[in-house]
């Protein structure tokens, strides 16, 4: 399966260790249908808005230790985008707050 990641699971971030030995497939702009938010220390995604969100799309075996990072189906929840890898899960986030990134970019 292919996991499209924005945040803290890409390449040099902290938390990229738990796609274990998942496969690079390449970087990827979504649509402009979402909207990012800064947490500070992370970035959440929410299935409406305007901006484009730019990541890397990976395949990986299994989302076990993704979805226990990403406190899924309580903090995060996932759905399945389209990119040009084929069909990716993405994660987000079920409360929406923190300040907007308008370029859909975190770093």
């Amino acid at each position: 399966m292919k996991l499209f990641v924005y945040g803290t699971l890409k390449l040099g971030y902290c938390n990229h260790r738990v796609l274990g030995d998942a496969v690079f497939l390449g970087n990827f702009t979504t649509d402009s249908v979402y909207s990012m938010y800064d947490l500070g220390s992370y970035p959440s995604v929410s299935l409406e808005g305007t901006t484009a969100i730019v990541g890397e799309v990976y395949e990986i075996s299994d989302l076990t230790s993704v979805d226990m990072l990403e406190g899924y189906p309580t903090f995060y929840n996932r759905s399945e985008i389209e990119t040009d890898f084929g069909l990716a899960w993405m994660y987000h986030y079920l409360p929406m707050h923190g300040d907007i990134i308008a370029n859909g970019f975190w770093k």
